[in-house]
């Protein structure tokens, strides 16, 4: 693969002078604006760089070990997988195998991503549209979330699934908790996370969705599975179709407050669900006045 010119606009300035004295100098600026870029990757290297000099559209041709990051403001980011299968790196600090950043568009599909040990499949803080499987291998001890969304993120298919011995949930939509390491920074993420799902196959995990401190989740259908709470909703959640099984002793549904940051709704509009019950709430929360 050939290096990358950033895509961006070549300017031309021409000069003419007047006269038999250089009087005046007349600018007549041209732009050339470059076409769409399309790289197939196959090593880490080149997505690396491919990302880094804002390619448009990306497709793998091999199996890929890193982490990477979608940083490209201009335009969206389309990485089509090619039926390959990116992995995370697995350290023991967060190395995600995909990172999308603020103010970034990314069309994640067809293949799978793997992550393991802290590491997330996917952490959006921008806009992310997903296609593809995602799976993390985590254990209790060594756990994190598959799909981290600290933006806005849409997924309309794929298998998504964690560990059954995992520590962590599947999804996390929103912010576990109100600080500057793990909650809103302006600038860096979006205050009210979104994430709509329109398919795929969710299973395992912690939780299989939860939503947390300041997250809008909008579940339109999709099959989602779990021995303990399919969907968990700290904050605002509504599900207007799928199938929901729970194949524990815990309620398929939960819904709760515990702090100012949180609304602990939960809409039913639609669904399927199969379980020893349907919901568990909980306000532990009061606010007092002030």
């Amino acid at each position: 693969m050939g290096n990358f010119s950033k895509k961006g606009k070549a300017v031309v300035f021409t000069a003419a002078a007047t006269g038999a004295t250089f009087a005046a100098t007349m600018f007549a600026p041209m732009s050339l604006v470059f076409a769409d870029t399309t790289a197939t990757v196959t090593t880490a290297e080149e997505l690396t760089e491919a990302l880094a000099n804002g390619v448009d559209n990306i497709t793998l041709g091999a199996n890929i070990t890193g982490s990477f990051t979608v940083s490209d403001t201009t335009g969206k980011t389309t990485i089509d997988l090619g039926g390959y299968t990116l992995s995370s790196l697995g350290e023991t600090s967060s190395a995600h195998a995909i990172t999308v950043n603020i103010g970034a568009e990314a069309d994640i599909s067809n293949g799978t991503i793997v992550a393991n040990r802290k590491d997330a499949a996917i952490y959006n803080n921008g806009y992310t549209t997903i296609n593809a499987n995602v799976t993390h291998t985590g254990t209790a001890n060594t756990s994190f979330y598959a799909i981290l969304n600290h933006g806005d993120m849409v997924i309309n298919g794929g298998n998504i699934s964690g560990s059954k011995l995992s520590g962590s949930s599947l999804i996390e939509n929103g912010y576990a908790a109100s600080s500057p390491t793990t909650g809103y920074v302006p600038g860096v993420n979006k205050e009210f996370p979104t994430l709509t799902i329109n398919g795929g196959s969710f299973a395992d995990g912690l939780i299989t969705v939860k939503t947390d401190e300041g997250g809008i989740t909008v579940i339109n259908d999709g099959t989602f599975s779990n021995k303990n709470i399919c969907i968990e909703s700290w904050n605002d959640t509504t599900i207007n179709g799928g199938q929901f099984t729970g194949a524990g002793n815990e309620s398929v549904c939960y819904a709760g407050k515990y702090n100012s940051h949180t609304d602990g709704t939960l809409k039913i509009k639609g669904g399927k669900f199969t379980g020893r019950s349907l919901i568990a709430s909980v306000d532990a929360y009061t606010e007092q006045a002030n």
